[in-house]
């Protein structure tokens, strides 16, 4: 989980990766995520 400025360009998933901070899991944050992604299909980024 994490925020990214708009004009911030990906160079690829790693990159993604040093920018983002790790939190613990918990409910609130996976029902978050879970829930802008069924909204935001589009946006989806696998990091496997």
């Amino acid at each position: 989980m994490g925020y990214l400025p708009n004009t911030h360009t990906l160079q690829s998933v790693s990159n993604l990766k040093e920018l983002l901070t790790p939190y613990a899991d918990n409910d609130y944050i996976r029902n978050s995520i879970y829930s802008f992604v069924e909204m935001n299909p589009h946006k989806k980024i696998e990091l496997i």
